[in-house]
């Protein structure tokens, strides 16, 4: 192979160690794109004055609405709904069962939602309450993340503390 500069030939040992020096560019470039990803950490209270309540002879779920300024997102309004109690489907031992659904929008439409679904029988310790990110529209499209909440509902108003992390 005859060399770009001097005519001369391009030793194979020469040709081998620009191979692998391009190889290993390459490699670290896409290895530290992926490590790029931006992750937003969520850690705060998200406040909703309750809409509608209902519940079955075991529990309760309560609808709210609000706003809320979200650091790693901005100023958002919030609609949720949140069920907590038991069910039990004949003989079989109870089950005690905490749902939530929480839509994060922004001012220009953009929405993170939220949703967590547990189950376990009663008496038991109960699990974490995890969330995970099930819709992402607008600028938080292609968005995923999880993360612990903890609810507060009364009869006028329900908190939802969230903790976790949001990646692109």
């Amino acid at each position: 192979m005859a060399g770009f500069c001097s005519g001369k030939s391009v030793p194979t040992s020469a040709r081998r160690a620009v191979t692998l020096l391009v190889a290993v560019t390459v490699t670290l470039a896409l290895a530290a794109a992926a490590q790029a990803t931006p992750t937003r950490a969520i850690n705060t209270v998200v406040t909703g004055t309750v809409t509608e309540t209902g519940g079955w002879c075991c529990g309760s779920f309560w609808t709210f609405e609000g706003k809320a300024v979200i650091p790693s997102i901005g100023k958002v309004n919030v609609t949720g709904t949140y069920t907590a109690g038991q069910i039990s489907v004949f003989d079989v031992q109870p089950h005690e069962v905490r749902a939530l659904v929480l839509t994060l929008t922004t001012l220009n439409g953009s929405t993170l939602v939220l949703t967590s679904s547990l189950e376990w029988l009663a008496g038991d310790s109960p699990p974490p309450l995890v969330w995970s990110v099930s819709q992402a529209t607008g600028r938080f499209d292609g968005y995923s993340g999880t993360g612990v909440y903890t609810p507060t509902a009364a009869a006028t108003t329900v908190g939802i503390s969230l903790s976790g992390e949001l990646s692109a």
